[in-house]
């Protein structure tokens, strides 16, 4: 079992952000609600959650975590980046002030300079850490706004200073996409199987799904809904199923998208997951040409939006969301409330990263914004 933070009521009428152990988010579901916990809101999906450094910390520690995990989910900051170092690591921080404490009193030269000691080595490793998530950060505004040269620089420094396997499979990740970006598809692929054997017991489904998004990238429709296809036949689940309905939606089949919507239960998605749900359902709408249908639900996804606008992990997605609903509020005779969306962040992404069938959709109505 993994841990998934969540928010929620508890039978005390309490609002509580906490952790919980379960095989999955349905799984995490049916747990809290015979605990009798209300208006459950998961952070993350399990399938994606795969920090052992959580499984060795205590409920008191996990509990306050998770409110520094909810807070920089929405947005990241140095603030919380360093209240999460402080807690994860206070027993160390504990000893190392009692070291100095007891140092200055007797006085005792040996405890005040171990007190000093733990205290910097702490310091560094969090100076460390912080100096990892800013490049993390750098590398997504690069590829976000198609800066991938940039990018892949900065992929190659941190690769060189870090050795936890998961975090190198990620980078690998964004350089295999950015390398199938630009036509190097085998290259990519071969750089994305390195990393296959450590997914397949402890997150099943994540290697067909980086898998679709390479061939999203290299701008291979029919293989990216079949790897997503894949990702739901080894985890099915609420997620992987809003994947396969969102994309099929997108630039698949309409009707099978709709048959996988009916099967995603909103409650076990992450609260993020609700930009998916509305956009699919709007997309769904519009193929159908129910206009007015497309933009209620266009706007509940955009409503929807607003928590996540000021995190980079989300704006790529945003954008693309974005754009789908310009196109229809250009189609309702809306054309200035649709170029009030389209500001130059979001025009730069979509030209970097919107899927050929949308980048013409908004060339025809926008040219002077999107190329072909």
């Amino acid at each position: 079992m993994k841990k998934v933070a969540f928010r929620a009521i508890d039978k005390n009428g309490r609002e509580v952000t906490e952790y919980i152990s379960a095989t999955s988010n349905k799984h995490a579901l049916a747990k809290l609600k015979r605990e009798g916990f209300k208006e459950i809101e998961f952070l993350s999906d399990i399938m994606f959650s795969n920090r052992e450094i959580i499984e060795k910390l205590d409920d008191k520690t996990l509990n306050t975590l998770a409110k520094f995990e909810a807070q920089s989910l929405k947005k990241p900051t140095v603030y919380n980046s360093i209240l999460q170092f402080l807690t994860i690591n206070k027993a160390f921080l504990t000893i190392a002030i009692f070291l100095i404490t007891v140092g200055v009193i007797l006085p005792s030269k040996i405890a005040a300079v171990s007190g000093f000691l733990l205290l910097a080595f702490n310091v560094i490793v969090w100076l460390y850490s912080y100096r990892t998530t800013k490049l993390f950060e750098k590398i997504l505004r690069e590829i976000t706004f198609g800066n991938e040269i940039e990018a892949l620089t900065l992929i190659k420094k941190l690769q060189k200073i870090i050795s936890n396997e998961k975090v190198i499979s990620q980078l690998n990740f964004y350089k295999a996409k950015i390398l199938a970006s630009k036509g190097h598809i085998n290259y990519a692929l071969a750089i994305l199987e390195e990393g296959k054997e450590q997914f397949k017991e402890s997150a099943p489904g994540i290697y067909e799904h980086n898998k679709a998004m390479i061939y999203y990238e290299a701008k291979d429709y029919e293989n990216c809904l079949n790897e997503l296809q894949n990702a739901y036949n080894e985890n099915p689940g609420s997620m992987t199923a809003i994947d396969l309905a969102m994309f099929n939606s997108e630039f698949g089949d309409v009707r099978y998208a709709n048959i996988m919507l009916k099967s995603v239960v909103l409650e076990e998605l992450p609260k993020y997951g609700e930009i998916n749900y509305y956009f699919t359902l709007g997309n769904i709408a519009y193929s159908h040409k129910n206009l007015e249908v497309a933009e209620k639900y266009y706007q509940k996804m955009m409503q929807a939006i607003e928590a996540y606008a000021e995190n980079p992990v989300f704006w790529i997605s945003i954008a693309i969301c974005i754009g789908y609903y310009a196109v229809l509020l250009y189609d309702l005779n809306k054309k200035e409330e649709a170029l009030e969306m389209l500001k130059d962040g979001t025009v730069k992404i979509l030209n970097s990263h919107a899927n050929d069938f949308l980048k013409a959709d908004l060339h025809k109505r926008f040219p002077e914004l999107i190329g072909k």
